[in-house]
């Protein structure tokens, strides 16, 4: 059975997950954002095995140096979004006011996930979800259980596609995608509370702060 635990992270409320086995205690980080001491401490007492990155927009990739640091793991993230984690400018931190200023470079990826792709670490294991709208590289980590389902979708909204590399087509297609693939599966989001898959239609798309 895998444990997860949430831990919300900077200014815009960004979720990092610690994901681990109940039995081996390995485990995975996902979404380390800014001021990840909270995902570190959770982190605490597990056998951490890779750090997976579900999209790599600024708040999700800001604590990724620290967190590297104390666990020199497989940094993972999709091909189209690896030049991400060391661009400001792609990562949108360069443009972003809820960092006054600040830019994020983090260190490179060291492995690449593609859409259908089976991770395994340890006595875990995830499908790789391809699922661009919200940017061109998101995915979704799926387990028997668990969806970490990036912006593509929160309990009552989608991800924006009004920002560059967004794109409300490719968004919806990903909607349907992602609604057969977590059936019965409970969500774990980008920001905000967990929730399972229920609503007979996709909420709208809402347009609003960076995320």
């Amino acid at each position: 059975m895998y444990e997860v635990q949430r831990a919300v992270l900077g200014p815009i409320a960004t979720n990092g997950y610690v994901v681990w086995h109940q039995e081996t205690l390995d485990a995975v980080l996902i979404d380390p954002g800014p001021t990840p001491g909270l995902l570190l401490h959770h982190a605490q007492g597990v056998h951490v095995q890779a750090i997976l990155i579900t999209h790599a927009h600024w708040d999700h990739i800001a604590g990724l140096k620290e967190v590297a640091d104390a666990h020199p793991v497989p940094i993972l993230v999709h091909s189209l979004e690896q030049d991400w984690l060391t661009d400001p400018s792609l990562n949108r931190s360069s443009l972003s006011s809820a960092l006054a200023g600040g830019l994020v470079t983090g260190p490179a990826a060291t492995r690449l996930v593609a859409d259908g792709e089976q991770l395994s670490f340890g006595a875990l294991s995830f499908a790789v979800a391809h699922l661009p709208g919200h940017s061109p590289g998101h995915v979704a980590y799926l387990s028997k259980d668990h969806v970490f389902s990036g912006d593509l979708l929160f309990e009552a909204a989608v991800g924006r596609t009004d920002i560059p590399g967004g794109d409300p087509a490719q968004l919806l297609e990903s909607l349907g995608r992602l609604r057969t693939l977590a059936a019965g599966k409970r969500i774990h989001p980008g920001h905000g509370r967990s929730f399972t898959i229920g609503q007979p239609d996709p909420p709208p798309v809402v347009q609003g702060p960076l995320r």
